[in-house]
């Protein structure tokens, strides 16, 4: 092995692309370290465990890889060591110290801990001494001409250089293989959904790596046979060991960040269903203001959900009076010619029972409160709500949706001569109160005695 003096004379000049090809490994160990760094922070805080060490190596190595294959990290590790192409011997050591760690990391996954014990001790050490035999190979070669780009191919032919380099490919390809099946035959029946989906993601991430792997292989043979695909090697590896990186670590990190992203998208799709019931909740409370209660809603979205979904199941009740069967009974039929089922048609019949009953509400005088109760109209119609939370938020989010923008409703009231005469801005009781008598003008020459019968 050749030391600093004499291979500091032999380091070639910095391409110029290479400032381009740094920035991109580096933006891609920086892209990947986010997860890694989030779950290796996340998993020091609990127990130790063979696992959690696995996790942590697994993502430390594929992150710190691919900071040093960057040709400007080349260099300064060169530099600094003083060892021409020290920085390759240390990236291929370090894949396949990546490569043990995945293997024992799945294990540890898949089977109990009294089975992946042995079986992880036994491929760890497996891939020590690979290790050792490359870093002797590496020291009995001889490779003083620093290559920070295409180091496989220039030293193809070397003697123990060539086996280093053959050596780090197989075993990174056996490695990745072994994964692969590992992953692939453990996903079907995985419990977890996010744990299944990493897998999944890990045995896509890794077929990348194979193809990256098999480019390196054809062209380190092509030089065997006095061949030149070099330049297939400096441009299509780096993109393929960026994907690599990132896809298996994004593999790696979807069992624990899974949950979070399951979590934050709820949370997004609760807060748009809150936004979609203003609509009708605001018409509602324009004509019964006594369901709104008067407290101050904090800032907590399910406080405020659970309150809307409270405040319109209270107002409907208090609207029954005013349900017409033979609206309802027109937006069914109409919504079954145009194919609708189920509870999309159900939601499509609430909410021109809805819409039909807020109108009638605007129009008379007298609150339903004081209505006889000869004059109640029975609402006999199947009226479909959820079980649960979630449900009831899931069914009245559909029933607001056709409420404000369904063409079936307003077929069906046009169907009965009601002019579209709903308010949907209603802030204050007076303000209802004023669109009560502004309806009554608009409406009167179209329905002239709107008195319950």
């Amino acid at each position: 092995m050749t030391l600093s003096s004499g291979w500091k004379r032999r380091s070639r000049p910095r391409p110029r692309g290479d400032a381009v090809g740094s920035a991109f490994y580096w933006g891609c160990s920086a892209l990947a370290g986010i997860p890694a760094l989030y779950l290796v922070t996340r998993l020091l805080h609990r127990p130790p465990n063979p696992m959690r060490w696995a996790v942590c190596l697994t993502l430390a190595c594929g992150v710190t890889t691919f900071f040093l294959s960057a040709p400007d990290t080349v260099r300064a590790v060169n530099r600094f060591t003083g060892i021409p192409n020290i920085a390759a011997a240390i990236v291929y050591c370090l894949i396949i110290v990546l490569a043990a760690s995945a293997q024992v990391l799945v294990l540890y996954w898949r089977y109990p801990p009294e089975i992946a014990r042995p079986r992880a001790r036994a491929r760890s050490a497996t891939f020590a001494l690979l290790v050792a035999v490359m870093i002797v190979l590496f020291v009995l070669g001889e490779a003083p001409d620093e290559r920070a780009t295409d180091f496989e191919t220039h030293y193809a032919t070397t003697p123990f250089i060539a086996e280093f380099v053959v050596l780090y490919l197989v075993a990174f390809a056996i490695a990745a293989l072994g994964v692969m099946r590992l992953c692939w035959q453990w996903a079907p029946t995985a419990g977890r959904p996010w744990l299944r989906r990493g897998l999944y993601v890990i045995t896509s991430g890794l077929l990348v790596g194979l193809i990256f792997d098999g480019i390196k292989l054809v062209t380190v043979g092509a030089r065997w046979f006095g061949g030149n695909l070099d330049d297939l090697n400096t441009m299509l590896t780096p993109p393929l060991g960026g994907v690599t990186l990132l896809v298996t670590t994004s593999g790696f990190a979807l069992p624990a960040v899974g949950p979070h992203l399951s979590n934050a998208w709820s949370w997004v799709l609760r807060l748009r269903s809150y936004h979609a019931l203003y609509p009708l909740w605001n018409d509602l409370r324009s004509v019964t203001p006594h369901v709104v209660l008067p407290s101050r809603l904090g800032w907590h979205l399910e406080f405020r959900i659970t309150r809307r979904l409270a405040e319109i199941r209270d107002a409907r009740l208090v609207l029954r009076p005013y349900f017409d069967l033979n609206v309802a009974h027109t937006a069914w039929k109409q919504g079954q010619q145009s194919g609708l089922d189920g509870e999309h048609l159900d939601a499509v019949v609430e909410a021109a029972r809805l819409r039909e009953a807020i109108r009638k509400a605007q129009l008379l005088t007298a609150p339903p409160s004081m209505m006889s109760s000869r004059n109640v109209i029975v609402d006999s119609s199947a009226h479909r709500g959820g079980t649960d939370g979630a449900t009831e938020l899931a069914w009245l989010t559909r029933v607001a949706r056709a409420y404000t923008s369904s063409p079936v409703v307003a077929a069906a009231l046009a169907d009965h001569g009601v002019p579209s005469c709903t308010t949907r801005q209603a802030d204050s009781p007076q303000q209802g109160e004023q669109r009560r008598s502004a309806g009554e003008a608009h409406c009167a020459r179209d329905k002239p005695d709107h008195k319950v019968q």
